[in-house]
């Protein structure tokens, strides 16, 4: 699992963000140069990384935000998708759900990115 140190989210964010536009992805960050949080890196970068991922995947665009709060950080990741219907917000973040059934399991997933990423 890795062990906790300080990361630079700002840094982390970026780089998910150029990697993905690298790969003919549109992403794009917004927010400060350098952030540090004390936290897994692996696992963080992994439920980011999922995020951006869904956001094009079902939204073709994705844009990250990261704002300093002054207890907190917050990271926002929009997409110009259709949404989650509001009757399905809490039953998407549970492990192995999938709202869109016409996937194949082969190439869609196993339902559990929104739910590790919560």
């Amino acid at each position: 699992r890795g062990l906790r140190g300080p990361v630079d989210i700002a840094a982390l964010l970026l780089g998910l963000s150029e990697d993905a536009t690298d790969a003919g992805k549109n992403v794009r960050y917004e927010g400060p140069a350098h952030v540090v949080l004390n936290c897994h890196a692996g696992a963080v970068r992994r439920a980011l990384d999922n995020l951006v991922d869904n956001a094009v995947a079902y939204g073709n665009e994705a844009e990250v935000t990261l704002r300093e709060l002054p207890t907190a950080i917050e990271i926002e990741v929009a997409d110009r998708g259709l949404g989650i219907p509001q009757e399905q917000l809490d039953k998407v973040f549970a492990p192995f759900v999938r709202l869109e059934e016409s996937r194949n399991r082969d190439g869609g997933g196993a339902g559990l990115g929104l739910a590790i990423a919560r």
